[in-house]
């Protein structure tokens, strides 16, 4: 009995860790869209591509990658 309460209590333990791992290796791009888009279109498009400039510079992204974008 004791086993089965320490697999239901360590089980969503452990899925959080995994999904912490994951999300924080997995994607530079954040979830939610910057507060830049509240002010308007060029406002919005002026902060992609400060964000896209960023990661160039810190060789996050190819050259390839930047002129697609």
């Amino acid at each position: 009995m004791a086993a089965v309460i320490a697999i239901l209590i360590g089980l969503p333990i452990l899925t959080a860790l995994v999904y912490d791992i994951t999300r924080l290796f997995g994607s530079d791009e954040p979830r939610r869209p910057p507060l830049a888009r509240l002010r308007g279109r060029s406002a919005a498009l002026e902060a992609a591509e400060l964000r896209l400039v960023g990661l160039r510079r810190h060789h996050r992204l190819d050259a390839g990658a930047y002129q697609q974008a």
